[in-house]
């Protein structure tokens, strides 16, 4: 009898467990589409549909958004399979030790001066592998809290000309892009 008992026990666990586990495949297969590349369109498409802001043109691979009252832009590679989020600030009281702290003591973005003198600030994601779109939405709220701080912290207070940033300020966007 105690051997039917710990039978039926052990069938009863392994039952729960398997249904368990393709509840959580359900859940991962409803919110867990993996892409592999993205184009400008779709990225535009899912940055609407999570409440933002942006501007985009039918066909192109860079999708303007507006933070802050600042223009920066993402740029997807030429084979879909990276985005770099790009801006610069046309500032010329920034200074090169104030940019290399923020490097210093950030993880997932990096700045520098440009060939004007201007601080940018840049964050790549890379679908090697494939990635879902509670990361790409993750990666998303990463360069808006990333440019929030980074303005706070290398920006202002440095004014001298805090204009956005021109077309030419799109240069490196464009070459990543292929536009």
């Amino acid at each position: 009898m105690p051997r039917i008992r710990l039978f039926l026990g052990l069938a009863s666990l392994l039952t729960t467990l398997l249904v368990a586990g393709m509840a959580s495949q359900n859940a991962l297969a409803a919110d867990g589409t993996v892409h592999k590349k993205i184009t400008g369109d779709e990225l535009a498409s899912l940055m609407r549909g999570w409440n933002y802001d942006v501007d985009h043109e039918a066909g192109e691979s860079r999708v303007i958004w507006e933070l802050n009252g600042r223009r920066g832009s993402f740029a997807v590679d030429s084979k879909n399979e990276a985005i770099l989020y790009y801006t610069a600030i046309q500032n010329e009281g920034t200074t090169i030790e104030e940019v290399n702290a923020w490097n210093q003591t950030k993880r997932f973005s990096r700045s520098y001066m440009d060939e004007d003198n201007d601080p940018v600030l840049e964050l790549d994601l890379d679908f090697a592998g494939g990635i879902t779109e509670a990361r790409l939405h993750d990666f998303i709220i990463t360069v808006e809290q990333s440019h929030r701080a980074w303005y706070n912290e290398v920006i202002a207070g440095n004014s001298s000309s805090d204009s956005p940033p021109s077309d030419r300020r799109d240069r490196r966007a464009r070459r990543f892009g292929g536009d």
